[in-house]
């Protein structure tokens, strides 16, 4: 499915609202669905995050960037070679 990374933090802001606001569970769920099916975000990395005190993960190498990776640290869609931004 699809991912995000900042877009998640408007989702859950999203239904924070709708649930201080009092709205029922059912009406938050679908606020907070209909949000993120509007949410599109990118993730590029430079190189992999780990978790302190476990194996560093080297799977890009020193000119690749990851695209669409996941909020936990999960592979990204696709690896290529960097390129400016404007390219991307």
């Amino acid at each position: 499915g699809r991912r995000g990374i900042a877009g998640t933090i408007l989702v859950q802001k999203i239904a924070g609202s709708a649930a201080e606001m009092g709205l029922p569970l059912a009406k938050v769920y679908k606020e907070t669905l209909d949000a993120s099916k509007n949410v599109g975000t990118a993730g590029i990395a430079l190189s992999t995050c780990s978790k302190p005190g476990q194996q560093v993960n080297a799977r890009l190498d020193a000119n690749d960037i990851e695209v669409g990776l996941g909020i936990h640290g999960e592979p990204g869609v696709y690896k290529q070679r960097i390129e400016c931004a404007d390219k991307l």
